[in-house]
């Protein structure tokens, strides 16, 4: 039996990953798309904007090993909950995360705008 990840809240101090209820974006195939948020203008080395405006640092590595585990887990399980999720992406693709600053994260987790927030507070 699955149980939903609507209304997850979890909040992990060192190195905030918050998870926010799930939001009601889905593609065509009915797979979620996992909205993710990384705090900016700049908290070097966790996640800041490099020279070619890309967003990358800890936070980024992060959330990219939670992602692929999570996928991985969900293949040798069978848990096709955690699959709508956490759909298989290749491994050299980048995950898109978007940069915000942290009070935006805060109010769209709070509100469900927001799947994933990192913001790194180690």
């Amino acid at each position: 039996r699955t149980r939903p990840l609507p209304g997850l809240g979890l909040v992990l101090v060192c190195g905030l990953v918050a998870l926010g209820g799930a939001s009601a974006a889905e593609t065509e195939t009915g797979v979620h798309r996992l909205r993710v948020a990384a705090c900016v203008p700049g908290y070097k080395p966790f996640a800041f904007l490099n020279e070619d405006g890309k967003l990358i640092g800890h936070d980024i590595v992060l959330w990219t090993a939670i992602y692929h585990s999570a996928v991985s887990k969900a293949a040798l399980t069978g848990d096709r909950n955690a699959t709508q999720y956490f759909p298989p992406v290749s491994t050299d693709k980048e995950l898109p995360v978007e940069g915000l600053p942290f009070a935006d994260i805060l109010d769209g987790l709070s509100d469900g705008s927001i799947d994933v927030g990192l913001c790194g507070l180690y």
